[in-house]
């Protein structure tokens, strides 16, 4: 199944400290909100991989599995994904561990 961009509306990323970052958008494109924005400026090439991620990823890539892990991570993420292993390039998982502040700059004062 291909999901285009511009079906995808929203995207919600919890960081390991449990803030939630909410990512709203259309046309391929992505803003955050605006409340979490004080005093910063999103990074707009951070936003355009969050775009990409979701553009490249396939159900090929997804198939029947067991974690293997140990981490808490791993642990919590287990009922979600109920036996599934995802298969994608370090370069892309690497955007399930951004903060906000990887996907947003300090502003000029």
């Amino acid at each position: 199944m291909e999901v285009e961009a511009v079906e995808r509306t929203c995207v919600t990323l919890t960081t390991e400290d449990g803030s939630v970052i909410g990512m709203s958008g259309a046309d391929g494109t992505l803003s955050i909100d605006p409340l979490l924005m004080s005093g910063r400026a999103p990074a707009e090439n951070k936003l355009n991989r969050v775009v990409r991620l979701f553009e490249t990823l396939y159900f090929a890539d997804v198939r029947a599995g067991t974690a293997d892990s140990n981490s808490a991570v791993s642990e919590e993420l287990a009922p979600t994904t109920a036996g599934f292993e995802f298969s994608m390039p370090s370069s892309d998982a690497e955007v399930f561990g951004w903060t906000l502040d990887d996907l947003t700059e300090e502003t000029a004062s």
